[in-house]
């Protein structure tokens, strides 16, 4: 092997020694749970379809326009207005095969980037009313998600199908809950999601939970982003509750990639509530670059009648504190040892180019 041979194969392995602990540096190195308070939400439409030059409908864009840039403005939404004679405009993008038989008519699209896929969650004709556009806005379970995602690993979201099983349901929310608040030192909250309260219109539609649908459970981490796909039936049991919850204790780079995880619901997110978010992990080093969120839908369902009665949304709090990850101190001794030898090679082939 020659002198330039030789010296190339140093200098290379010196670069790649040194090049690999601010590799190792820059991956996800927080929790699951914690990075999703960092990264962009989902954001939905409020779609207004509608013939060109319709008074009616300019008066609608209007007044919602005023109403998203008002009251609606930490919502993660966004109007858009589609001119139903546009013969290039691809319907399915609106979850819908075609152009709705009578308009104006607005209709709140979400959208599962993961799957590139988009669902309706609603529809007014020919527009929402104060009411609707107070439902779109908030309902008492949303609200008490804004008070617990910041303190918590997770908010467990369940829903009965009835007062049948609704016993059973709550002793195996309970009985999960009471475990992670030994698991975790933020435990989790449980919040009742009542499918005949007609405030919760938005949340049920989203979540495609019906009168007859079995019983619902799902998780809710973050700003609000709900774990795809919910148990349902027979599959809301504890074992798979905790295979929920046990994805969002990773460290993200050791778990499945966020935009699989779930989708985040219409929620308004005000950015005071930043100041009430308790990490979970220590992190080892600030992740520079999040990494940019798609979505992935809680089973999708167009919507054919809206929910009907109501109940009151009921917790329970777990303990709150600080929790430090598991894996923080063997990734520090792994980046030392790394730049230990990256700076002993680079010494050796200094010597040696010398010599």
């Amino acid at each position: 092997m020659n002198s330039v041979t030789i010296r190339h194969f140093a200098w290379r392995w010196a670069l790649l020694l040194t090049l690999l602990p601010a590799a190792t540096v820059s991956a996800c190195e927080i929790s699951v749970r914690d990075a999703a308070f960092r990264v962009p939400r989902d954001i939905h439409r409020i779609v207004v379809m509608s013939i060109p030059n319709d008074p009616e409908t300019e008066a609608i864009t209007k007044r919602l326009q005023e109403w998203i840039e008002g009251p609606g403005q930490h919502l993660n939404l966004e109007l858009i207005s589609v001119d139903v004679d546009d013969p290039d405009v691809v319907w399915s993008e609106y979850g819908v095969p075609s152009a709705p038989p009578m308009v104006p008519v607005v209709a709140l699209i979400g959208r599962n980037n993961g799957t590139a896929e988009s669902f309706v969650i609603d529809h007014w004709q020919p527009g929402p009313d104060e009411t609707d556009l107070e439902t779109l806005l908030t309902s008492p379970v949303r609200q008490r998600l804004s008070e617990e995602l910041g303190n918590r690993l997770g908010v467990i979201l369940y829903s009965p199908q009835d007062e049948s099983t609704a016993e059973a349901l709550e002793a195996t929310v309970s009985r999960t809950a009471m475990e992670w608040a030994k698991r975790s030192t933020l435990g989790v909250a449980t919040i009742r999601l009542d499918r005949t309260d007609p405030h919760e219109r938005t949340l049920l539609a989203f979540a495609g939970i019906r009168p007859q649908t079995p019983d619902w459970v799902s998780v809710v981490f973050g700003r609000g982003k709900v774990m795809s796909p919910p148990l349902v039936g027979e599959l809301s049991s504890t074992a798979e509750l905790n295979r929920l919850l046990e994805q969002l204790d990773l460290d993200c780079n050791c778990s499945k990639p966020l935009p699989s995880l779930g989708v985040d619901i219409p929620f308004s997110w005000d950015p005071a509530l930043e100041g009430t978010v308790v990490a979970l992990s220590e992190e080892t080093e600030v992740v520079e670059e999040p990494v940019p969120i798609q979505s992935a839908v809680v089973v999708p369902a167009t919507i054919d009648a809206p929910p009907e009665d109501v109940k009151d949304a009921a917790t329970s709090a777990i303990a709150n504190s600080s929790h430090t990850s598991t894996t923080t101190f063997s990734i520090k001794t792994s980046l030392i040892i790394l730049a230990v030898l990256g700076l002993i090679v680079i010494i050796a082939s200094t010597y040696f180019l010398r010599g």
